[in-house]
């Protein structure tokens, strides 16, 4: 039988999730940002990309950081999830 969550229950996992939506919201703006700026639409992905990749890159350093890495091993952790914005650009660069 489930039961409802108390309101620090909800807060905690709303805590918890918004890096995850923060990491969305970012590249949106971005994107909007450069439209209402006049930016060319090839232009515009490529910024919105490099922003996507930091933001990858900062979010496993402190995930590796939250997770007790310390040193190499939070390096390497930044690293590995930065490599996936690496890779979104490789992707876009191979198909165009």
């Amino acid at each position: 039988m489930q039961r409802d969550l108390h309101r620090n229950e909800r807060l905690r996992i709303i805590r918890d999730g918004w890096p995850l939506v923060a990491a969305c919201v970012v590249p949106l703006v971005c994107l909007g940002l450069e439209a209402l700026l006049g930016f060319e639409t090839e232009v515009a992905l490529n910024l919105t990309l490099a922003v996507n990749a930091m933001l990858l890159f900062i979010v496993g350093w402190r995930m590796g950081r939250e997770g007790g890495l310390t040193g190499v091993r939070q390096a390497l952790s930044a690293g590995a999830t930065g490599l996936l914005g690496l890779a979104l650009i490789a992707l876009k660069t191979l198909m165009h």
